[in-house]
């Protein structure tokens, strides 16, 4: 993280906000470089992740069809991760592509 981005929670933002935020710029540079809303992320492990389902979140939102392609298996997950996968299970789909 960032020595702003501590700060600014040290300040009092919440890190909920950065990764939303984070999810709708990453949404914006989709929805201007695809032609047909249909995506598929590829979500890792980290908080980079937590940022791609946010980022499905937002194009779900606005009409695409959005499924994530999950690296990882959700105990390997950071919390941040695993609470956005979550949040995006209800919007769209998860597809596990770790070896079990």
């Amino acid at each position: 993280m960032s020595r702003i981005e501590k700060l600014a929670l040290k300040e009092g933002c919440k890190e909920d906000a950065f990764i939303l935020e984070a999810g709708k710029k990453i949404a914006s540079c989709i929805m201007q470089s695809v032609q047909k809303k249909r995506v598929t992320l590829l979500v890792g492990k980290g908080n980079k992740g937590a940022d791609a389902y946010a980022a499905g979140l937002a194009l779900a939102e606005e009409g695409f069809f959005v499924q994530a392609a999950a690296l990882y298996p959700p105990d390997s997950c950071t919390e941040w991760n695993k609470n956005f996968a979550r949040r995006f299970a209800k919007r769209g789909k998860i597809v596990s592509v770790w070896d079990k």
